[in-house]
């Protein structure tokens, strides 16, 4: 029977690839903790929906969909279309850099 040999080399690089991944992950987290979430509090009028509101709101660097499916989420709201007259809708966006 042949004895294999241990490339050491090699473990040791794929032991390293995911702790760089997960170094990289933890590292960037850590330097988004300086953005600032600026929160708007929106009073629904006739005919406004979710997706109006959010426009108004967002800026070119922004996804409309997430921020209207997180504006969803904040607020527990099941259809974007349609919302009551006078609600305060709550939309969070990160502060605008120039």
């Amino acid at each position: 029977m042949k004895k294999r040999r241990i490339r050491w080399g090699r473990v040791v690089a794929a032991a390293a690839v995911p702790l760089l991944i997960i170094g990289g992950i933890v590292t960037a987290d850590m330097w988004n903790d300086d953005i600032e979430i600026i929160e708007y509090h929106k009073e629904v009028v006739s005919g406004e929906t979710l997706w109006d509101i959010c426009r108004e709101i967002a800026t070119d660097k922004e996804d409309l969909r997430k921020l209207v499916w997180q504006a969803m989420q904040d607020n527990h709201i099941e259809d974007p279309r349609e919302l009551q007259l006078g609600r305060i809708v709550i939309v969070r966006v990160k502060e605008a850099r120039q």
